[in-house]
């Protein structure tokens, strides 16, 4: 009766190391599952932690570039502009030398000439009616260069006589003589005409 007693007890003993033994497993089990469950989240956490940042960082060389270009663009307009201004300014020193030097060697002839203020006035008023007319025939780009050649003989002419009835013959004879022995000046655009004609008069002559 005793053997049969231990025999039982010694058969619950294992039947209860057995499950414990099972429940150990199982729990080990579970926390392994656990811990891989944990170890997968941390490492999407870090991914994503790690997205974030470089997308951080990208925006953050966007700005940087993008404020970048845009002080590029504004430096070079600026940089544009002052050029422009430059240009613009030397060109209004040039037109302002260039008007400074006609008008002398215009008033050095005039001078020559003998030409009172109020005479100088009236030559300079036909003068620009007849350089206008002039500059129109060279203009014209369908009238062959002899052609062209006689009608500013023949303006010339006429420029000469309106001259003469505003000055008298003496003074207009004074004032074609002091242009002819003056220096030419090849900034005064408007009397080219007149010195072309004296060109092609000497060289008809020679």
């Amino acid at each position: 009766m005793l053997l049969l007693v231990a025999a039982f007890l010694v058969a619950g003993t294992q039947a209860q190391t057995k499950e414990e033994i099972e429940k150990r497993k199982a729990a080990k089990a579970e926390q392994v599952k656990l811990s891989a469950d944990q170890a997968a989240l941390d490492k999407e956490q870090a991914i994503l932690a790690e997205k974030a940042r470089l997308e951080k960082i990208k925006m953050f060389k966007d700005s940087v570039e993008a404020d970048t270009r845009a002080q590029w663009v504004k430096d070079s307009l600026r940089s544009i502009q002052d050029s422009s201004n430059k240009v613009q300014a030397e060109n209004e020193k040039l037109t302002q030398e260039k008007y400074l030097s006609v008008d002398k060697s215009r008033n050095d002839v005039y001078g020559a000439a003998g030409l009172s203020d109020y005479e100088i006035q009236k030559v300079k008023t036909i003068n620009a009616q007849y350089y206008a007319r002039a500059n129109a025939i060279q203009s014209d780009a369908g009238i062959a260069d002899e052609i062209k050649t006689k009608r500013l003989a023949a303006l010339n002419k006429e420029r000469l006589k309106s001259i003469k009835s505003a000055l008298g013959g003496k003074k207009a004879d004074s004032l074609e003589k002091a242009r002819k022995n003056s220096v030419r000046n090849a900034e005064d655009s408007d009397i080219q005409w007149i010195y072309s004609l004296d060109d092609a008069k000497a060289k008809k002559k020679s």
